[in-house]
């Protein structure tokens, strides 16, 4: 088969030019593609006036040239095109080969199908991240109104006690003789400040629960998660007088969006609530606890009621969309569905433990704080332990620092792992090989540090100013603190090359 017969037979727009980069030949399928008659190619004296780029984005002359001078294949960015006297426009990618000294081919890769499927689907997706970020605000929005008779009760007591103690001062101030009412005064001030503090924590929960919020990430105190769930939910607790007690760990970490666990938790409490007070069973209880599995890296947090249960039948859908076993107008359907993916995005996972007459467990389980870190990294950087970027640890018990480091992951594209223990951090030193360890106050001593060295002898070792004994060990670098990103960069001798603010 002829080269020319070859061309013919091929279902993609191709070029054949001269060195006077005139066109001697066309197939059949060009002509089609371009829309232009065989007369008007023909009258066409230079391939560049053939077409215009509109977004700039294919030179075609460039190709042209490159391949002369080079030889090989140019492949062009993909963009926009017209051809003369038209225009209709396709979305294209040019791909410009030397077939011999005397002639360069080229060919249209017309993908204007694939970028209209993909503008449409992209829209679609779109779209339903805006209705997805509705549906969770309107689930805080229902959890909010479901709890505000037991808000309202918790804010209008210590509003009574402020008030009442203002009637006091103004009582003392109007009949102050002697020395006696200066304490009286002062200990109803101290009443009212407290009254109005307690209702400024109950509305500043409030506000941070139904705020939308940035999706991120941060380390954060397993105990601070469930106190904060549990200070939204206690007031409709104490009005029903429903037993609520918690049983957590305050060592455990998690490396998570906070608002977004939060709303799990107080869907889990919320439902929870409704159950105890709608059965029969003389116990009106309900249980929050913590365990720790470190043999698998995870950590949970179970809630168990002494409800009625669930319906056998019914338990494979209570994860379903809209799927609800409350009465018509009570419930949305939507609370489980969004904690399972919210469950899900964190890596973990949400499950009906125990099913009786007699209550329920439901059990959130999320990786180890580390774990996730590792995790969130890992898929930043597709394979982090190929990454050229220096891995630095950070051994350290306190949040603020951990978090500084985390959000320069974020902001800037660095590979900070972060621990708060000593055995997770020679866990994370067996899997990825790590250049640099940061050691928080709490946590440097020379056991440590040789532990460290133990796994890797030269690994760097840094540590913090404010570090005693920091002699006893071979210390590459002192970080001042407050952290600070341009100082931490330039004592790691890293360039990220992000002036983002942290």
């Amino acid at each position: 088969m002829s080269k020319q017969k070859y061309l013919d037979n091929l279902f993609e727009p191709i070029l054949v030019i001269n060195n006077k980069n005139e066109i001697i030949y066309y197939n059949h399928f060009f002509s089609t593609f371009s829309g232009l008659s065989p007369r008007k190619i023909k009258k066409i004296e230079n391939v560049s006036s053939l077409l215009s780029s509109i977004d700039n984005k294919i030179s075609l002359d460039q190709q042209i040239d490159k391949v002369r001078k080079d030889g090989g294949v140019s492949v062009s960015k993909e963009g926009l095109i017209k051809f003369l006297e038209s225009e209709e426009t396709f979305n294209c990618v040019l791909k410009v080969n030397q077939v011999d000294e005397d002639e360069v081919l080229i060919c249209f890769n017309d993908l204007s199908i694939e970028k209209s499927i993909y503008d449409k689907y992209r829209k679609q997706v779109e779209e339903l991240k805006v209705s997805y970020k509705q549906l969770v605000l309107a689930d805080k929005l229902k959890s909010i109104g479901e709890l505000s008779a037991g808000i309202s009760h918790e804010i209008s007591n210590p509003l009574t006690i402020a008030s009442g103690n203002t009637e006091i001062l103004e009582i003392l101030l109007e009949t102050q003789d002697d020395l006696n009412s200066k304490e009286d005064i002062l200990e109803a001030i101290t009443n009212i400040q407290s009254s109005l503090l307690r209702i400024n924590k109950i509305t500043l929960n409030m506000k941070k629960f139904v705020h939308e919020g940035v999706k991120s990430k941060q380390f954060v105190s397993v105990d601070k998660l469930i106190q904060s769930s549990v200070g939204l939910v206690s007031p409709s607790f104490e009005r029903l007088g429903i037993t609520l007690t918690c049983e957590h760990n305050s060592d455990i970490s998690a490396y998570v969006d906070e608002l977004a666990i939060e709303q799990v938790l107080v869907n889990l409490l919320k439902n929870a609530l409704d159950s105890v007070e709608n059965s029969n069973n003389s116990i009106k209880e309900v249980k929050v606890y913590t365990s720790l599995d470190t043999k698998n890296n995870s950590f949970s947090i179970s809630i168990e009621d002494t409800g009625s249960g669930i319906k056998e039948e019914v338990v494979d859908l209570i994860f379903n969309p809209f799927f609800t076993t409350k009465e018509l107008g009570e419930g949305t359907g939507m609370g489980l569905s969004l904690s399972s993916q919210i469950i899900e995005e964190h890596q973990g996972e949400i499950s009906l433990v125990q099913n009786s007459d007699n209550g329920c467990i439901f059990s959130v389980v999320l990786p180890s704080a580390e774990i996730s870190n590792y995790l969130e990294l890992e898929t930043r950087n597709s394979n982090l332990d190929d990454n050229e970027t220096s891995k630095v640890l950070v051994i350290d018990e306190d949040y603020l620092n951990l978090n500084f480091y985390t959000t320069l992951n974020e902001q800037c594209g660095g590979s900070f792992l972060v621990s708060r223990s000593i055995s997770k951090s020679l866990q994370l030193l067996e899997s990825i090989n790590i250049n640099k360890v940061i050691f928080g106050e709490s946590l440097f001593s020379k056991d440590n540090v040789n532990s460290i060295l133990a796994m890797e002898d030269d690994i760097e070792i840094y540590v913090y100013s404010e570090t005693d004994n920091i002699s006893e060990v071979d210390i590459r670098g002192i970080i001042t603190l407050p952290l600070n990103k341009e100082d931490v960069l330039e004592k790691l001798e890293i360039n990220l090359g992000v002036d983002d603010e942290v």
